[in-house]
């Protein structure tokens, strides 16, 4: 490989990007001279990307345009070997477009008239005619997938502050352990997905409704006749936060029911 070679053709104005491509594919198998190069056909085509019938077209073209000379061949000319080939890199960086593009009938075309490869056709084995694409070396595209939307983050001391406003009654919190932390976090998570809050406020009024429920049941706020061993029993910010008692509280398992008359 030359990287001289590579660099030259790099900075030359050659086009269309096919032909440059395939100049460049031949660089990366010669000297620092553009010699020492006899890739076959199909090694050309498959470094290049397309088939080998537009291979031997492309590389044509750079023999036309007198940047690329035959020299000889790996046993100095016998019929079917591979040709020796050598680039001419002094014209590469003097190359202004094809001498001999043609336009209208007649029109040989300016000597900086840029060259426009049309696209190559092939037939298959049913003679439906396939349309060969030229490759393409524009840049991959590395812009960044679209970001997932944010997580809204839980606002656990507010939390904590509605419970301890509202249910005076109960247990205080005493601890702000990570557990509680974790379980209160879960729950939030769970009620904004579901409800789909966009802001702080809109879950912190949602929690407050919640504390709100919890205050007007008897059961929860131990307001009811226990059975032994069980007297005194109230809930806790544990109990809330548990996912069971959570979605039984919102479903009102546990609201006060009228006692018949």
């Amino acid at each position: 490989m030359s990287v001289r070679a590579m660099a030259t053709i790099w900075e030359s104005s050659l086009a269309p990007p096919s032909l440059k491509l395939t100049a460049l594919a031949l660089a990366d198998w010669s000297n620092d001279d553009g010699g020492s190069l006899h890739p076959s056909m199909s090694a050309i085509a498959k470094k290049v990307g397309v088939s080998r019938c537009q291979a031997q077209r492309l590389v044509q073209l750079l023999k036309s345009d007198g940047l690329l000379s035959v020299v000889a061949n790996a046993h100095g000319g016998a019929p079917g070997d591979t040709p020796h080939y050598r680039l001419h890199l002094d014209r590469f960086s003097t190359w202004t477009g094809s001498t001999h593009a043609t336009g209208s009938a007649g029109d040989t075309g300016s000597t900086d008239a840029r060259r426009r490869v049309a696209p190559m056709h092939k037939r298959g084995s049913t003679h439906a005619t396939l349309t060969t694409i030229e490759p393409s070396i524009e840049p991959p595209d590395t812009s960044s997938p679209p970001k997932k939307p944010t997580r809204l983050a839980c606002p656990g001391e507010q939390i904590r502050g509605l419970y301890l406003e509202l249910l005076p009654e109960l247990p205080a919190i005493k601890a702000w352990t990570t557990r509680r932390q974790t379980a209160t976090r879960s729950r939030w998570d769970e009620m904004a997905k579901a409800r789909g809050w966009v802001t702080v406020e809109q879950g912190l009024a949602w929690f407050r409704k919640f504390f709100e429920t919890v205050a007007a049941s008897d059961f929860l706020m131990g307001r009811v006749d226990r059975k032994p061993g069980h007297e005194g029993w109230r809930c806790d910010f544990d109990d809330l936060m548990n996912q069971t008692k959570f979605v039984r509280v919102i479903e009102g398992k546990y609201a006060n029911r009228e006692v018949p008359a």
